[in-house]
């Protein structure tokens, strides 16, 4: 006797690799493109995500996979080697930034390093009561102006900051319009270590590499996701700047801005000893 095939998980294997051909489709698109009614979409998606093979971005409702899906590797330009540690760690921090919007009304963002810029991976910013503007996912942003690239070049190992420093400067001075001597931002990077965070070089306001005029009028401070001896990420949280010092704010929000960081670092070292 033939065994039988088990359709509901066809479908959820469908569903797997449509997520895999973009970064992102909302529910009404993976109707389209599937084919499968929406209440059956959202329990196979809540499956996926309590077995962390899905998730849901706070940053922009979309929905992506946790996966490498490798038929589907050649098409999907943007993922990267370890594609699937990032969207663990994308999706620890959307669970932590919940925690902190339910406390705080400050927007939180996650970052990654890629190549000499910074990437936003997860962000609450669309739940935070304040009006900021509304990055998207993979906006990348300078790594030496903005407060989680200086958290992030502060707290990396010594020889990935020299690797990332020695791409960046040629004859002793970094090729941006906004230059800062390199001697200047090893002196930077020390003082954020002692003081435990990185906030933005004064001239940074915001700008990414898609929108270089921005200005939203924010100031940040950031800290490092830290497992083992590797920075994977740095998280931030934002505030209008003509509210609070940075020295005030951090005295009262860096603790639950570093226990954030722990609680992301805790979820992704357990993930891996599984």
């Amino acid at each position: 006797m033939p065994v039988k095939e088990i359709k509901s998980l066809h479908k959820a294997i469908d569903l797997l690799e449509v997520l895999a051909e973009r970064d992102g489709f909302s529910l009404a698109q993976l109707n389209k493109a599937t084919g499968i009614p929406k209440a059956t979409l959202l329990r196979i998606l809540r499956t996926l995500e309590k077995r962390q093979l899905a998730r849901r971005s706070l940053a922009d409702d979309m929905y992506r996979t946790n996966l490498d899906i490798p038929r589907m590797q050649v098409s999907r330009t943007r993922r990267r080697k370890n594609s699937t540690e990032l969207s663990l760690i994308a999706q620890a921090a959307a669970a932590e930034f919940g925690f902190l919007a339910e406390r705080l009304p400050w927007p939180s963002d996650l970052f990654v390093r890629n190549g000499l810029n910074m990437e936003l991976l997860e962000s609450s910013r669309r739940y935070s009561p304040l009006v900021v503007n509304r990055n998207q996912i993979g906006d990348q942003v300078d790594i030496i102006l903005s407060a989680v690239g200086r958290a992030y070049l502060a707290f990396c190992p010594k020889n990935e900051q020299n690797e990332v420093l020695g791409s960046l400067y040629t004859g002793g001075r970094f090729s941006s319009p906004l230059s800062i001597k390199r001697a200047q931002l090893l002196n930077d990077l020390k003082t954020v270590r002692l003081r435990g965070y990185g906030c933005r070089e004064q001239r940074f306001v915001g700008a990414t590499m898609r929108n270089k005029i921005l200005s939203d009028q924010l100031q940040a401070i950031a800290v490092p996701v830290r497992v083992e001896t590797k920075v994977v990420g740095c998280i931030n949280m934002l505030w209008p700047k003509r509210t609070e010092s940075i020295d005030r704010f951090a005295d009262k929000h860096l603790a639950d801005l570093q226990g954030a960081a722990e609680h992301i670092a805790n979820c992704l070292g357990a993930v891996r000893r599984m």
